[in-house]
């Protein structure tokens, strides 16, 4: 009996997991505006990153033992794999070369690729930018096309569209 419940209780919290996945519109460090998916389930997909964003993408909070990030140019994270296997715990930055840019991403608990469909789907639920040096989160909502929208007018310039979107700060 108690083998059962000491295999469900571990159970419980390795699928509880979660971590902040973000594509970043820069190749050093991690910087720049991002688009993130925040609390991502491990074989969880973030999908549909757009256009500019996953020059580098960040793993915020990967649980050990081991984990590793994973991360395609396609927006689905099933073709274009990039060779990013982030292995390692706590926080991790891949910075890509030769400009390929990150369409989806994901995280496994296996120090190795993920192999299987991913288990769900996201898409991005915050963007993180600066106005004058400040920086700016805000949440992005749950509705077709929104993720576009917000892309649309950061690269235009409209901040003040922008921070008219609930803050995540």
């Amino acid at each position: 009996m108690f083998l059962r419940l000491l295999t469900y209780v571990l159970a419980s919290v390795v699928t509880s997991q979660a971590v902040n996945v973000c594509a970043w519109t820069n190749n050093i460090a991690c910087s720049g505006s991002s688009f993130c998916c925040n609390s991502l389930g491990a074989n969880n997909c973030c999908m549909n990153v757009p256009a500019g964003f996953g020059v580098s993408i960040s793993y915020d909070g990967l649980p050990g033992p081991i984990s590793a990030g994973q991360a395609w140019t396609s927006g689905n994270c099933v073709a274009g794999a990039i060779d990013v296997a982030q292995a390692g715990t706590g926080n991790k930055c891949f910075v890509g070369g030769g400009g390929v840019k990150a369409g989806s991403m994901a995280w496994t608990h296996a120090p190795s690729k993920r192999e299987a469909t991913p288990i769900e789907y996201a898409t991005p639920d915050t963007f993180n930018f600066e106005v004058d040096g400040v920086a700016k989160a805000i949440k992005i909502p749950a509705t077709n096309g929104a993720v576009e929208l917000v892309a649309e007018l950061f690269w235009a310039g409209n901040f003040t569209a922008l921070l008219a979107f609930e803050s995540a700060d």
